[in-house]
């Protein structure tokens, strides 16, 4: 067999096993050729009477003991309209960013932000993937905060703030990837699930057998009332939301 014939061969045997889900790499990184942060679609809500608290470290002080760092904050409504930009400089060891309606221009909505670390003229030994998965309080009428950390790799930006990279979690062919949420919902009075495409293609995910589909990188709220299960089953892999449960005064926020 000749080397073009296996190249052939090896192509159609990837296609294949990405079509099935058969051994395909759920996270690639192989796209980022330099040191870089990447971020989390963090969720953020100000529909109705919430609001989000952000709480982030400066990790290159954390890691290098490097002092000045810079971030950049862009935030998304849930169809992926870009609503503001923040740059921050001279960052704190420990910071915090309250995200309500006022904060977002009066806008009562939800969506997705994003935060990169920045540091000019700063070169690492190798090539490092600064990660920093941070917290996020949601307050509903005011009562204290239920935080949860971040959820899913979405986008990075090299550390000088050039170059922009996404799509690293996978997505297949058919909805192969399956995962039933380990919590029974039927004694709530209310349960949310937030929904984040991280990829910037088209989504397909079924809910208990109901259908939906999401652009890239939108988002999405759906309730689930008296339900003993939810059931996921897409074409992207880790597409598992934030649960925002409710009982009387009680609200809990948490990963599935």
């Amino acid at each position: 067999m000749n080397l073009s014939v296996k190249r052939i061969s090896r192509g159609i045997a990837y296609r294949a096993k990405k079509i099935l889900n058969i051994n395909v790499d759920k996270i690639d990184f192989s796209k980022i050729r330099h040191s870089t942060s990447i971020s989390d679609g963090f969720i953020w809500r100000t529909d109705g009477s919430y609001k989000t608290i952000f709480r982030f470290s400066d990790i290159f002080r954390l890691f290098y003991n490097i002092k000045n760092s810079d971030i950049d904050l862009s935030f998304y409504d849930k169809n992926y309209n870009l609503i503001k930009e923040l740059k921050l400089e001279n960052i704190e060891l420990s910071n915090e960013i309250i995200i309500d309606k006022k904060f977002l221009n009066n806008k009562e909505d939800y969506g997705i932000f994003h935060i990169f670390h920045k540091k000019q003229n700063l070169k690492l030994d190798n090539m490092t993937i600064l990660s920093n998965r941070c917290y996020l309080g949601f307050s509903s009428n005011s009562k204290l905060p239920s935080f949860v950390h971040g959820n899913t790799y979405t986008m990075s930006k090299n550390i000088d703030g050039e170059g922009t990279y996404s799509d690293f979690i996978k997505k297949t062919f058919f909805c192969t990837n399956r995962y039933r949420i380990q919590n029974s919902f039927k004694d709530f009075e209310k349960t949310e699930l937030f929904f984040v495409n991280p990829s910037s293609k088209k989504i397909i995910f079924y809910l208990n057998d109901e259908k939906y589909e999401l652009n890239g990188f939108c988002s999405k709220i759906i309730s689930i009332n008296n339900s003993n299960e939810a059931y996921i089953r897409s074409n992207c892999s880790f597409l598992r939301p934030i649960v925002f449960n409710y009982n009387n005064d009680f609200m809990d926020v948490y990963h599935s």
